[in-house]
């Protein structure tokens, strides 16, 4: 039976960056789709994953990434880290919220596994707001682990208190779910938020 919920926080709960990705692309001549591959580039210890797991200052972080971009043949001078980290600060969708208010009325455990470059719900009401609504957190930026590792999936389910079997988990990203899959977890790919939202109330039974 399914009583705990694992969201992802950016592009689920919250706007995703990948426009703002865009547009910074644009803006420093960068071709289209390259800062999102230079970020995700497949490591543990490319500049975006130090970061994610609060390994590496943002100074260390600034010179390693623009090492990386230029060894991806891609222009150093015109990025700026304040920008890039600007930009993933996203507004809280609505839907989300009357979601979770829905699960927590329900009766689920909510959890968040997010990975992020610095400490959640700092310095920011809505954040702070939101981050009631859940019974625990995974922070990769404080907790050290980031997904798609299963110890990163392992610590949300041990800190709720549940089994994967128990657990449906939302994410935007494939490679995040498929490790979930793997591990037992129900999931849900989250394209549009509004259309998972829905798809997730229907497979609880609730409206």
């Amino acid at each position: 039976m399914i009583n705990t919920v694992v969201f992802d926080l950016g592009g689920v709960v919250f706007e995703g960056p990948f426009e703002k990705f865009a547009e910074l692309e644009r803006r420093w001549a960068w071709p289209t789709g390259s800062l999102r591959r230079l970020l995700g580039a497949s490591s543990a210890t490319n500049a975006w994953s130090l970061l994610e797991r609060g390994h590496v200052s943002v100074a260390e972080f600034e010179r390693q990434l623009t090492t990386e971009a230029s060894a991806a043949g891609l222009d150093p001078r015109a990025l700026s880290v304040p920008d890039l980290l600007g930009s993933l600060a996203g507004d809280v969708h609505p839907e989300a919220l009357d979601t979770l208010a829905t699960l927590r009325q329900a009766g689920l455990k909510l959890g968040a596994l997010t990975n992020t470059v610095r400490p959640l719900f700092t310095n920011d009401r809505d954040r702070v707001d939101v981050v009631g609504y859940f019974d625990a957190v995974v922070d990769s930026s404080r907790d050290g682990v980031r997904k798609p590792e299963p110890a990163a999936y392992e610590l949300i389910l041990a800190r709720l208190g549940s089994t994967a079997h128990q657990t449906v988990f939302l994410d935007d990203i494939g490679a995040n779910l498929k490790t979930a899959r793997v591990m037992g977890m129900h999931t849900i790919k989250v394209d549009e938020p509004r259309r998972a939202f829905v798809e997730l109330l229907g497979l609880l039974g609730l409206s």
